[in-house]
């Protein structure tokens, strides 16, 4: 009985496998950007305070895998998906004053631009100034993760897709990556 429990783990990460396939769910244990937990892939049009991941594009995700701010992964860029919240929508004016960001006239609490990474970078940034969103961007930000490289460097987005938690871990911690 005892040889047998390497064929039962086998078969249950076999059948979760499937499942997370099946279901169109994203495990969020590497990015500090989000909340560890599963996510699902709906098809919601996008709003702000939903989560949102987008393959970014490629000037943006070779600097972020030269700087190891992303991982590789399965776009067409070779990152993986970047996950945030979206906090800017189509239409929406963003600006950014010092070290702060605007979005129609009101400050993102808690979001903060920094001039250097963890590792004492510069960290550059493709958007400064003001500009309204066009049709199809979006602002997609970390409010829970203080230094997070987001839109507040890269500037307005396309979305790949939207997601909702299906499961959050309540405590923090749990996560495995650098990023």
């Amino acid at each position: 009985m005892m040889k047998r429990w390497p064929l039962y783990i086998l078969i249950f990460c076999a059948g979760v496998s499937v499942l997370v396939l099946c279901q169109n769910l994203y495990f969020n244990i590497y990015s500090w950007s989000l909340p560890p937990g599963i996510y699902r892939k709906v098809d919601h049009a996008p709003r702000k305070g939903m989560f949102a991941a987008s393959c970014l594009t490629v000037p943006i995700a070779q600097l972020g895998l030269r700087n190891e701010y992303l991982m590789k992964g399965r776009c067409r860029t070779g990152i993986q998906p970047v996950m945030k919240k979206i906090y800017g929508v189509p239409g929406d004016t963003v600006e950014i004053i010092d070290d702060r960001i605007f979005i129609n006239g009101e400050e993102a609490k808690g979001i903060h631009i920094l001039d250097y990474d963890s590792k004492g970078r510069d960290i550059y940034r493709f958007f400064e100034g003001k500009m309204t969103l066009n049709e199809g961007y979006y602002l997609l930000l970390s409010d829970y993760k203080k230094n997070s490289w987001d839109s507040r460097y890269w500037g307005a987005v396309n979305i790949d897709f939207v997601l909702e938690p299906v499961f959050i871990f309540p405590f923090k911690g749990i996560h495995y990556g650098s990023t």
